[in-house]
């Protein structure tokens, strides 16, 4: 457990539990443990964060690939790939796939944060949403319509370009693609360079920008290389969590809420053990492969070159929504 010395028994309780302390359960339970009193519990697979080729920006080369920090799921043979599977890495490590991953910043369409809001999803338009990008922003260009400034996650310029990627932004332009100076602003179809996730040539995963400032706090503890195999429910309602930790299952209750942030890829599984009583939820999910698109690949520090078809496009760019419907 982690502040050291704690134990699953040193609180009669908690009050929250957050499952995965990745990309957004470091920010869900700092932002618990920050703003109320409650009592919150973070339980994460993997262990720390401290290896010097997670916080080495070019260390996301090695990060990305097999290793005690990474999952390295494959997915399944895929017809639509003449039946080879794909790399699907995923962090295993406090701040999850923002400790290897490329360390791009980029932000959703507003397109799909519209969408979800008219889908009834009260609170996911992009105007709902923004000022909170906003808040956890502490941007290069300072404060303003669309970004933030003093918050925990900096953002910062790619501090290296390159000769080859300058000419490939002006043959873009010259084929009529515009160019794009901030692809987290009101358009973000165009040509340009990202911002990234880097500050003083450290990288700003969330593990080190969210939850380390929160763990002075006495009301949050950090649980790792714990692995949450199922949710607990009472009277269709989670009360708790079953963690494999240490050789020990545990069972762990929480008395207001249960939070999931371990990522599509791992969270299925808890509704899949029998017991769950809920994995009918998932039911007729993710049944087809969204390869009817062929994305530009990016080159260097390149991004946001628009997207190839293998029809008429109706709209650019192409959101999840779109993509989904014209799968049908």
């Amino acid at each position: 457990m982690w502040p050291a010395g704690a134990s699953e028994l040193s609180t009669p309780g908690h009050d929250y539990i957050v499952v995965g302390a990745g990309s957004s359960g470091c920010v869900v339970a700092s932002r618990l443990a920050q703003k109320t009193d409650a009592r919150v519990l973070l339980i994460e697979a993997g262990g720390g964060a401290g290896s010097p080729m997670i916080n080495m920006p070019m260390g996301f080369a090695a990060m990305i690939g097999a290793g005690a920090h990474n999952w390295s799921y494959r997915s399944d043979a895929e017809p639509a790939l003449d039946q080879r599977g794909v790399a699907l890495p995923r962090g295993r490590v406090l701040g999850g796939c923002s400790s290897i991953n490329g360390m791009v910043y980029i932000r959703g369409q507003r397109q799909d944060f519209d969408g979800w809001a008219a889908q009834g999803n009260a609170g996911w338009d992009h105007a709902s949403v923004l000022p909170l990008f906003k808040k956890s922003e502490d941007n290069w260009r300072g404060a303003g319509a669309f970004h933030g400034a003093g918050g925990e996650l900096h953002i910062r310029p790619v501090g290296t370009r390159l000769a080859i990627a300058d000419r490939f932004i002006e043959a873009a332009q010259q084929q009529g693609i515009p160019a794009n100076a901030d692809f987290n602003a009101d358009v973000q179809d165009g040509v340009g360079y990202f911002d990234a996730n880097i500050a003083h040539g450290v990288r700003q995963h969330t593990a080190r920008a969210f939850l380390r400032p929160a763990l002075r706090r006495p009301n949050l503890q950090v649980m790792k290389h714990a692995v949450v195999r199922r949710v607990l429910l009472r009277n269709g309602r989670a009360v708790g969590v079953q963690v494999l930790h240490d050789g020990q299952v545990i069972d762990i209750g929480a008395s207001t809420e249960v939070i999931l942030c371990a990522g599509p890829t791992v969270r299925r599984r808890y509704w899949s053990v029998p017991g769950s009583a809920i994995r009918c939820c998932w039911r007729g999910w993710v049944s087809r492969p969204c390869m009817r698109y062929r994305q530009s690949a990016n080159i260097f520090r390149i991004t946001s070159i628009r997207w190839s078809r293998s029809k008429p496009a109706t709209a650019v760019p192409i959101t999840i929504s779109s993509a989904r419907a014209e799968l049908h």
